[in-house]
């Protein structure tokens, strides 16, 4: 960056003299000159040889000093060449020259040529659509409603797809719609502003609500005010391509497997395995540090329109072979909207590690940024400026005195701006007339002229991959019927452990220092949680809440720790490894909870589920049922014996001789690091997770009333919640599982089976409260 950008344009061809021209006498007199200097200069030598001998020293002397410049400068140059960032676009070499700067206005109105606006409201995701004329958004009716419309909706707001989409019910929505209802159809293909139709209710009493693949946000992060080093974070969707273990382009994120960079990037450089995408750094000593956490690419795409002469079309698409995991450093920029364009001195920002003095020596380690805003294309195509080089694929960014700009090392970056309240990726650094000069500023390839390219190559991917699998799906069930219903029963099986509740498998406790109780672990086993990719990558975990209890002056705390199921698979068969889980576990709760635990933990052969009330309640009806004996009744019971704390009937259910391995140690110190397993203990600090809260509740069983039909009622405080359209609910006759995406998480068993046809749900707006009732079976 120049400050910044990939050169290109026109290379200045330097044409020799065409005419030559010889005379005989021109030679004879120049041996003439030549037979009078000679005698001129042996009398001269024959009258003054000692001075004539000084001055062929000092001309010796001169002539060394003139080759050991030379070869200083040579050698400058190399190294220069050497540090260079591989660029495919030529120079441009220039007359200095003073330059008056490019004063055509720049505020020619933009006309929006939409007649339909749509958007989802960011309270309850609601979809609602603006009409032409009309001040009110309108909600859209679920009749006739299908997931490729919702897809649709994405795409025209800069989305790349639908992630979820349902109906809800008016009576569930705080906010009152009196102006009517739209509904969308998809019978007739058209474009999506002609698929609506006015309607003053809906039939089914539902309207829709979706949410769209989630792009274009950022975590919060400082800026340095006044400077232009861009801080971890803050373009997560910025990524640097290396070609052969050197930074050669720009890149943004759209998708965990999709990038976008320029064509001039890619197109010259066909070997994929020598392409490798480094994503959450800003520095490129962490890329050179982090040489086996590159992605490799799978494959290059870029547009078949590209011209290198003119750079237009200058777009490519680089798929990973393995998907990003995103985190605060790592997400996706929007795409534009359809049909809506920015005006001129709309202010937006740029990022890379290019060239920041034009002459193509200092070269940051750090990631730059830079704001720029955007340029017409009028004034751009001026002849002040670019005289009509800049087609309607291209966009111009950047100051008409220069200063500011892109440069070599940054072609294929991001040009964002934000719209919305999210940061979309207008352009992709592309070329420009040297770097940061006055009134040429950085051209960009405009991206919303190429959405239904990048929307379709995405597609077609996904497509050839969904052909192959059902090809061979097809090819199984001619040739082997056998193994084909093997495979179709795996993975349904597989789907069901999926979406089922972590499954415990180990209980650990420890004391918590210096005297706040005793800490109980429950490790699980859990699908959702993914596997690492390879032993030497990090154990992906997953924590619950704390939960803590207090009973006879004693505190209890109780959390849930969650692995893949395969990580406790292979830890159960070798001893080492599972003492390694315990400590991660142990490790990874004390550092997120800030808890000081004890150097010694004990094992317990016992398993556990559910909120610190559920398990108590577990706890005590197992002991009165191990206390009581069959001949015994209510009525005639005697005196129980003093009821047992949470602690002691934990403890009680602990037997035999070698469930208690109280020699273990949670030690964490430097001492210990060498025996830590790697992918385990010592990637701690890397491993992801989601806390989600649990609401309160209370579960009761309503008395019998006049039908005879006993019920459970089930009742839970949502804060924040404001429709039942955001929880989810699973239902069988034993248990009930609430989830609300990023927030609540509520598993719970029933005290008695009821009929899942019988449950209902209704949901308090006011108070934030859902009501789950069933009958009992």
């Amino acid at each position: 960056m120049t400050d910044q950008k990939s050169l290109g344009g026109r290379a200045i061809e330097v044409i020799g003299n065409p005419v030559v021209v010889t005379h005989p006498f021109q030679a004879e007199r120049m041996s003439r000159n030549e037979d009078r200097y000679s005698s001129w200069f042996r009398e001269l030598q024959s009258s003054h040889p000692v001075s004539i001998q000084k001055a062929i020293r000092v001309l010796a002397a001169l002539c060394a000093l003139g080759l050991l410049g030379g070869i200083t400068i040579s050698v400058w140059f190399i190294v220069k060449l050497l540090l260079k960032p591989i660029s495919n676009s030529p120079t441009v070499l220039e007359d200095t020259k003073e330059t008056s700067f490019c004063n055509i206005s720049d505020d020619s109105p933009v006309t929006d040529p939409r007649k339909v606006f749509y958007r989802i409201s960011a309270d309850n995701s609601l979809l609602e659509i603006q009409l032409e004329k009309l001040q009110t958004w309108l909600p859209v009716c679920y009749e006739r409603w299908n997931s490729s419309l919702g897809t649709l909706i994405c795409r025209q707001l800069g989305h790349l797809r639908l992630t979820k989409h349902k109906g809800v019910n008016l009576t569930d929505i705080v906010q009152s719609y009196t102006d009517g209802f739209v509904q969308i159809t998809s019978e007739h293909r058209s474009k999506l502003e002609h698929l609506w139709q006015y309607r003053g209710s809906c039939s089914t009493g539902k309207i829709i609500a979706l949410k769209c693949f989630d792009c274009g946000t950022r975590a919060k992060v400082p800026r340095i005010i006044g400077g232009i080093d861009a801080t971890l974070g803050r373009w997560p969707w910025q990524v640097s391509l290396y070609y052969s273990n050197r930074h050669t382009c720009g890149g943004s994120i759209i998708t965990s497997q999709w990038i976008i960079t320029a064509a001039h990037c890619v197109s010259t450089l066909h070997q994929v395995s020598s392409w490798v995408v480094y994503a959450g750094i800003v520095t490129r000593n962490a890329a050179r540090l982090a040489q086996n956490m590159g992605y490799t690419v799978e494959k290059i795409i870029y547009n078949k329109n590209y011209n290198h002469r003119s750079h237009d079309s200058d777009i490519a698409l680089v798929k990973l072979r393995n998907p990003l995991n995103f985190s605060d450093t790592i997400r996706p920029v929007c795409l534009p909207q359809y049909n809506h364009e920015l005006p001129g001195g709309t202010l937006c920002w740029i990022s890379g590690w290019g060239y920041t003095q034009p002459d193509e020596v200092h070269i940051p380690d750090t990631l730059k940024e830079a704001q720029v805003p955007l340029i017409s294309t009028k004034k751009c195509n001026s002849s002040c400026m670019y005289n009509g080089e800049i087609t309607p694929r291209m966009l111009c960014a950047g100051h008409t005195e220069g200063n500011i700009d892109a440069c070599q090392g940054d072609s294929g970056g991001p040009l964002v701006c934000q719209d919305d309240n999210v940061w979309r990726l207008v352009g992709v650094v592309s070329w420009g007339t040297g770097c940061a000069e006055p009134n040429h500023p950085g051209v960009y390839t405009k991206v919303a002229e190429f959405l239904g390219w990048i929307y379709e190559t995405i597609e077609n991917a996904a497509l050839n991959y969904v052909n192959q699998f059902w090809s061979m799906l097809d090819d199984m069930a001619n040739s082997n019927p056998d193994e084909y219903k093997t495979f179709i029963e795996r993975q349904m099986r597989n789907a069901t452990e999926y979406f089922s509740s972590p499954e415990p498998k180990i209980c650990l406790r420890a004391s918590v220092q210096p005297h706040d109780g005793i800490l109980y672990v429950i490790v699980c086993g859990w699908k959702r949680v993914p596997a690492p990719t390879s032993i030497s990558n990090p154990v992906p975990v997953w924590s619950g809440k704390l939960e803590t209890f207090s009973e006879s002056q004693e505190n209890y705390h109780i959390v849930e720790v969650a692995f893949n199921p395969e990580v406790l698979n292979r830890a159960e068969k070798n001893p080492d490894e599972m003492k390694q889980i315990h400590l991660l576990a142990l490790s990874f709760i004390q550092k997120q909870h800030k808890l000081s635990l004890s150097d010694h933990f004990t094992v317990m052969q016992v398993k556990l589920m559910g909120t610190v009330q559920d398990m108590k309640h577990q706890l005590m009806s197992l002991n009165q049922t191990k206390s009581r004996t069959p001949n015994q009744d209510n009525a005639e019971s005697k005196p129980d014996k003093p009821a047992q704390s949470l602690l002691q009937q934990i403890c009680s259910l602990q037997t035999g001789e070698a469930k208690e391995e109280s020699n273990i140690q949670l030690n964490l110190g430097q001492e210990n690091k060498d025996k830590v397993k790697p992918g385990l203990i010592e990637v701690i600090s890397s491993t992801e997770f989601v806390q989600l809260q649990q609401p309160k509740h209370q579960m009761t069983v309503c008395p019998t009333t006049s039908d005879s039909v006993r019920k459970i009622k089930l009742r839970v405080e949502l804060p924040g919640i404001i429709s039942v359209s955001q929880c989810q609910l699973i239902i069988s006759q034993d248990d009930i599982r609430l989830e609300v995406e990023k927030m609540y998480f509520l598993h719970l068993l029933f005290p008695e089976k009821v009929k899942e046809e019988t449950c209902h749900a209704t949901f308090n707006k006011k108070k934030h409260i859902l009501t789950v009732r069933a009958a009992v079976l």
